[in-house]
């Protein structure tokens, strides 16, 4: 059950890469005088804020803990 747990990990962190690198290539040029303070897209914010609230109550609840 591990090793099928750990093979979807694997596996969602080749998307999300192949995702960030897709989005890199696709993306705009920006000028160097806009800031940099915010240039994840709202997209990846958003799938941060899941996994985030994924890993937290997985830990609270004790599936990822053992």
């Amino acid at each position: 059950m591990v090793r099928l747990i750990l093979l979807a990990l694997v596996a969602l962190c080749i998307v999300v890469v192949a995702i960030c690198v897709v989005a890199r290539l696709v993306a705009k040029p920006t000028s160097a005088s806009e800031a940099k303070e915010d240039t994840m897209p709202d997209t990846f914010k958003t799938v941060a804020y899941v996994l985030l609230l994924m890993l937290m109550v997985g830990i609270t609840t004790g599936l990822l803990a053992g």
